[in-house]
């Protein structure tokens, strides 16, 4: 597995003395929560002051599909912040574990060991997507511009006689907007775009709504 990098500050804080176990308070992004974007902080807050020394990658990790996802860990007023070192994937579970080498102030080992499990939000689907006739060979499809894009896939086809869309034709443009020409005019193409994300790996969303246009 990866490990953790990890930075904290040197101090122990106050906290409550005695043999009181602290508790993990919450957990953001919460337990089963959905579609939290990929840049969200993920924080761990305690009952009390913790010692900053216990709170390390071995104590407090962000796994993935059971291995370890490089991050930096910090804490800070009874916070402990994860930090990972690359962008996280999009529609994927990523679970929070807290293990019980953490500990307070007072040198006391947390109460239990917690997980807590969030899943991120799946690519967005273009949006606003148009297309437009500017020729009698050639039409142009605009779309809003999606966060997390590197690239945007778009299928053209044409109608066939059973009633349905055969899309013989695919393209990947970079931005959002994309000219087809050498089409043949008086003719109804069809369009749908999706977008792609190559950060940190290959990944691709959901078909926009199909749009169409017909060549002058």
């Amino acid at each position: 597995m990866e490990s953790c990098l990890v930075s904290a500050d040197t101090s122990s804080g106050g906290g409550s003395g005695g043999s009181t176990a602290p508790t993990v308070q919450s957990v953001t992004p919460a337990n089963s929560a959905t579609s939290i974007a990929v840049g969200d902080n993920i924080t761990v807050t305690f009952s009390e002051a913790m010692q900053s020394s216990t709170i390390d990658n071995t104590t407090v990790t962000l796994t993935s599909s059971g291995s370890n996802v490089t991050s930096t860990v910090s804490y800070s007023s009874n916070v402990a912040t994860i930090n990972p070192s690359a962008a996280l994937l999009w529609n994927t579970q990523y679970t929070v574990n807290i293990s019980t080498g953490v500990k307070n102030a007072a040198g006391n080992a947390l109460a239990s060991a917690s997980t807590s499990s969030y899943t991120t939000a799946v690519l967005p689907i273009p949006t606003n997507v148009v297309a437009t006739a500017e020729s009698a060979s050639r039409i142009k499809i605009d779309w809003d511009a999606m966060p997390g894009a590197t690239k945007y896939s778009i299928q053209r086809g044409q109608m066939t006689g059973g009633g349905s869309i055969s899309y013989t034709s695919s393209s990947e443009p970079s931005t959002n907007t994309m000219a087809f020409n050498g089409l043949t005019s008086s003719t109804t193409y069809y369009f749908k775009v999706r977008t792609i994300s190559y950060s940190p790996s290959y990944q691709y969303g959901d078909y926009s709504t199909v749009v169409n246009a017909m060549t002058n």
